[in-house]
């Protein structure tokens, strides 16, 4: 029996990643065959050299041609990013650490019950503390659901125990970040988060969106052009003063070369979104420690902030053109209308 590999954990049975590529331990040649550098090719290209060697007997087997037949393609007619392939990835080695032995036939609801039940937060923060993480789990065994699935096709089972099941509602995420959490916050941060903060809460777009600003490319005379990756509806951001000045600050902050993206990390270069996240998470922690907030909010909540304030200045309408909505609704629904009171008069 081999030894029991340590690293890339997250990856398929034989494939490894080394200084950013993806290579393929072939079983037949005894070499490493190289698999390219980005997450979904090299996915795709690995499904292709383990096709022959693929069973079909046990879950294990279905979560390894899962990942590398599905996981790859785009999801509704858009590229899957980077971030959604790595999430993806690590729910499938979650359930194939827990149920890959099993055949899917012997996969049943009580199984699903009890991860619901025992599923731990994983992020770095609550890590140790071993908390509870219902709505990870749900949306965990959602996404099962669609594995067993393939599963029936491929002829590895005839049952899917993720269907029917009891399930609570996820919550809804009401957080509303007040000028004063803000404020308190940002003074705690460095420049650097400072201003990717008001950069935010200024122009609305979502995490992944800004950080892959690049002035060269992206600043026009009208404004700047956002390029949405959930919806990969273009946006052009009108400049302001304010805008203007956030943009020069950032532009500003050292070092130089490389100063392709706009939010850049301290060696020049762009902030992956799970380093990104690590600083938040430490900001929040620090926040927390210091008094000046009673609960954490996430750094997706500034997005809301900018809809919320948005509004409060012009109208919905415009709150959502901001944010790239299609429809006004979806901005009403899920960053207004359930985060910040409605304002009422008194009978007298």
């Amino acid at each position: 029996m081999g030894r029991r590999r340590k690293k890339d954990l997250h990856l398929p049975k034989r494939m490894y990643e080394r200084r950013g590529k993806f290579y393929f331990d072939s079983p037949v040649t005894g070499k490493w065959e190289p698999l390219g550098d980005d997450i979904a090719i090299a996915l795709a290209k690995y499904g292709q050299l383990i096709g022959p060697l693929w069973s079909g007997r046990t879950l294990a087997d279905v979560f390894q041609r899962y990942q590398t037949q599905i996981t790859p393609l785009p999801l509704r007619g858009r590229a899957r990013t980077k971030e959604a392939i790595d999430n993806e990835i690590r729910t499938i080695g979650r359930f194939n650490r827990l149920f890959g032995h099993m055949h899917q036939d012997s996969l049943t609801q009580q199984h699903l019950y009890t991860y619901i039940d025992k599923r731990i937060d994983e992020r770095e923060e609550f890590r140790d503390l071993k908390k509870a993480a219902p709505s990870a789990a749900r949306h965990d065994v959602r996404f099962l659901r669609k594995v067993l699935a393939k599963g029936i096709k491929w002829g590895s089972g005839t049952v899917n125990a993720a269907l029917n099941l009891e399930l609570d509602a996820d919550p809804k995420n009401e957080r509303d970040v007040t000028e004063a959490e803000f404020q308190a916050v940002k003074a705690l941060a460095n420049e650097r988060m400072q201003l990717a903060m008001e950069l935010a809460r200024n122009i609305g777009q979502r995490r992944a969106d800004l950080l892959k600003i690049k002035p060269k490319r992206d600043f026009t005379p009208e404004g700047i052009l956002v390029h949405q990756g959930k919806t990969k509806a273009p946006l052009v951001i009108e400049w302001t003063p304010t805008l203007r000045e956030i943009t020069d600050r950032l532009m500003a902050l050292k070092p130089d070369i490389p100063r392709e993206y706009l939010i850049r990390n301290r060696a020049g270069g762009p902030y992956s979104p799970r380093g990104f996240g690590a600083i938040w998470q430490k900001l929040q922690r620090k926040a927390m420690r210091k008094g000046v907030i009673e609960s954490r909010y996430k750094f997706h909540d500034l997005r809301a902030k900018a809809a919320t304030d948005k509004a409060d200045q012009t109208t919905d309408q415009e709150a959502s053109d901001l944010l790239g909505h299609a429809s006004v609704r979806t901005t009403q629904r899920n960053y207004i209308r359930h985060r910040k009171p409605k304002k009422v008069t008194p009978v007298r």
